[in-house]
Protein backbone atom coordinates (compact mmCIF):
# COMPACT_ATOMS: atom_id res chain seq x y z
CA UNK A 1 0.00 0.00 0.00
CA UNK A 2 1.48 3.52 -0.80
CA UNK A 3 2.26 4.82 2.30
CA UNK A 4 1.33 8.48 0.99
CA UNK A 5 -2.73 7.11 1.40
CA UNK A 6 -2.25 6.50 5.01
CA UNK A 7 -2.65 10.25 5.83
CA UNK A 8 -5.21 10.52 3.45
CA UNK A 9 -7.36 7.35 5.46
CA UNK A 10 -6.86 9.31 8.77
CA UNK A 11 -8.46 11.97 7.74
CA UNK A 12 -11.39 10.26 6.01
CA UNK A 13 -11.53 8.70 9.12
CA UNK A 14 -11.81 11.82 11.17
CA UNK A 15 -14.39 13.99 8.17
CA UNK A 16 -16.76 10.58 9.28
CA UNK A 17 -16.70 10.68 12.23
CA UNK A 18 -17.03 14.30 12.44
CA UNK A 19 -20.82 14.09 10.78
CA UNK A 20 -21.16 11.35 13.35
CA UNK A 21 -21.02 14.18 15.93
CA UNK A 22 -23.46 15.97 14.63
CA UNK A 23 -24.69 18.59 16.75
CA UNK A 24 -22.65 17.30 19.92
CA UNK A 25 -19.89 18.21 18.13
CA UNK A 26 -20.68 21.56 17.77
CA UNK A 27 -20.91 22.00 21.39
CA UNK A 28 -17.98 19.90 21.87
CA UNK A 29 -15.68 21.37 19.58
CA UNK A 30 -16.60 25.34 19.51
CA UNK A 31 -13.70 26.15 18.19
CA UNK A 32 -14.87 24.24 14.29
CA UNK A 33 -16.67 25.87 12.19
CA UNK A 34 -20.54 24.24 12.83
CA UNK A 35 -20.36 23.16 8.94
CA UNK A 36 -18.11 20.67 9.93
CA UNK A 37 -20.14 18.48 12.02
CA UNK A 38 -22.76 18.80 9.01
CA UNK A 39 -23.71 15.22 7.02
CA UNK A 40 -21.75 17.14 3.70
CA UNK A 41 -18.46 17.06 5.53
CA UNK A 42 -19.11 12.63 5.34
CA UNK A 43 -20.35 13.25 1.60
CA UNK A 44 -18.11 15.44 0.10
CA UNK A 45 -14.90 15.57 2.04
CA UNK A 46 -14.89 11.45 2.49
CA UNK A 47 -15.92 11.06 -1.43
CA UNK A 48 -13.48 13.62 -2.34
CA UNK A 49 -10.23 11.83 -0.06
CA UNK A 50 -11.01 8.61 -1.93
CA UNK A 51 -10.95 10.14 -4.65
CA UNK A 52 -7.02 11.75 -4.19
CA UNK A 53 -6.55 8.58 -2.80
CA UNK A 54 -7.22 6.96 -6.08
CA UNK A 55 -5.27 9.24 -8.65
CA UNK A 56 -2.57 9.12 -5.80
CA UNK A 57 -2.43 5.28 -6.21
CA UNK A 58 -2.44 5.72 -9.63
CA UNK A 59 -5.47 4.38 -11.22
CA UNK A 60 -5.36 6.28 -14.60
CA UNK A 61 -9.22 6.88 -16.30
CA UNK A 62 -10.86 9.71 -17.69
CA UNK A 63 -12.07 12.38 -15.42
CA UNK A 64 -16.08 11.02 -16.13
CA UNK A 65 -15.34 7.63 -15.07
CA UNK A 66 -13.83 9.58 -11.62
CA UNK A 67 -16.52 11.70 -11.60
CA UNK A 68 -19.34 8.52 -11.81
CA UNK A 69 -17.14 6.53 -9.21
CA UNK A 70 -17.37 9.76 -6.81
CA UNK A 71 -21.08 10.32 -7.44
CA UNK A 72 -21.28 6.38 -6.89
CA UNK A 73 -19.36 7.12 -3.51
CA UNK A 74 -21.45 9.75 -2.46
CA UNK A 75 -24.68 7.75 -2.81
CA UNK A 76 -23.44 4.61 -1.38
CA UNK A 77 -21.97 6.09 2.08
CA UNK A 78 -25.23 8.30 2.19
CA UNK A 79 -27.17 5.25 3.83
CA UNK A 80 -26.87 2.26 5.92
CA UNK A 81 -29.83 0.81 3.87
CA UNK A 82 -31.98 0.30 7.13
CA UNK A 83 -34.74 0.97 4.67
CA UNK A 84 -33.85 -2.02 2.79
CA UNK A 85 -32.47 -4.64 6.02
CA UNK A 86 -34.46 -3.20 9.18
CA UNK A 87 -31.47 -2.02 10.80
CA UNK A 88 -28.27 -0.23 10.17
CA UNK A 89 -26.36 -3.02 7.89
CA UNK A 90 -23.08 -1.88 8.19
CA UNK A 91 -21.55 -5.01 6.31
CA UNK A 92 -23.70 -3.78 3.50
CA UNK A 93 -22.62 -0.25 3.46
CA UNK A 94 -19.30 -1.02 3.41
CA UNK A 95 -19.91 -3.33 0.52
CA UNK A 96 -21.67 -0.94 -1.84
CA UNK A 97 -18.68 1.30 -1.30
CA UNK A 98 -16.22 -0.86 -2.54
CA UNK A 99 -19.23 -1.51 -5.52
CA UNK A 100 -18.27 2.71 -6.30
CA UNK A 101 -15.14 1.99 -7.60
CA UNK A 102 -16.70 -0.60 -10.41
CA UNK A 103 -17.02 2.30 -12.82
CA UNK A 104 -12.90 1.52 -12.92
CA UNK A 105 -12.81 -1.69 -14.19
CA UNK A 106 -13.92 -1.14 -17.80
CA UNK A 107 -10.82 1.25 -18.03
CA UNK A 108 -8.33 -1.03 -15.71
CA UNK A 109 -10.02 -4.58 -16.71
CA UNK A 110 -9.01 -5.28 -13.20
CA UNK A 111 -11.86 -7.60 -11.66
CA UNK A 112 -9.66 -9.48 -9.11
CA UNK A 113 -8.61 -5.97 -7.61
CA UNK A 114 -12.01 -4.22 -7.89
CA UNK A 115 -13.63 -7.64 -6.03
CA UNK A 116 -10.29 -7.15 -3.58
CA UNK A 117 -11.57 -3.50 -2.82
CA UNK A 118 -15.79 -4.81 -2.58
CA UNK A 119 -14.68 -7.49 -0.39
CA UNK A 120 -11.77 -5.64 1.66
CA UNK A 121 -14.28 -2.93 2.27
CA UNK A 122 -17.10 -5.02 3.55
CA UNK A 123 -14.78 -7.00 6.18
CA UNK A 124 -13.12 -3.35 6.94
CA UNK A 125 -16.96 -1.55 7.55
CA UNK A 126 -18.80 -4.81 8.77
CA UNK A 127 -16.34 -5.82 11.37
CA UNK A 128 -15.05 -2.91 12.99
CA UNK A 129 -18.60 -2.16 13.49
CA UNK A 130 -19.66 -5.66 14.89
CA UNK A 131 -16.78 -5.48 17.57
CA UNK A 132 -15.93 -1.98 18.64
CA UNK A 133 -19.33 -0.81 20.45
CA UNK A 134 -17.96 2.56 20.41
CA UNK A 135 -18.97 5.48 17.88
CA UNK A 136 -15.78 7.27 17.57
CA UNK A 137 -13.69 4.10 16.78
CA UNK A 138 -16.34 2.59 14.89
CA UNK A 139 -16.59 5.74 12.06
CA UNK A 140 -13.16 6.60 12.28
CA UNK A 141 -12.51 3.14 10.89
CA UNK A 142 -14.78 3.25 8.29
CA UNK A 143 -13.93 6.50 7.08
CA UNK A 144 -10.21 4.74 6.71
CA UNK A 145 -11.77 1.76 5.57
CA UNK A 146 -12.78 3.83 2.26
CA UNK A 147 -9.57 4.59 1.93
CA UNK A 148 -7.26 1.87 2.53
CA UNK A 149 -8.23 -0.99 0.15
CA UNK A 150 -7.86 1.48 -3.25
CA UNK A 151 -4.36 -0.22 -4.05
CA UNK A 152 -6.00 -3.11 -4.87
CA UNK A 153 -7.63 -1.39 -8.16
CA UNK A 154 -3.99 -0.46 -9.53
Amino acid sequence: MPVTIIPIALLSGLFYRATGYGGEGRKRFPNFPPWFFGRQVRLMGCSGLRLIAILIVGVKAPWYIHALAFGLCVGAICTYWDFLFGYDNHWFHGFMCGVASLPYVFFTHNWLGFIGVCITTTILMGLISALSGKAWIEENGRGAGLILPLPFLI
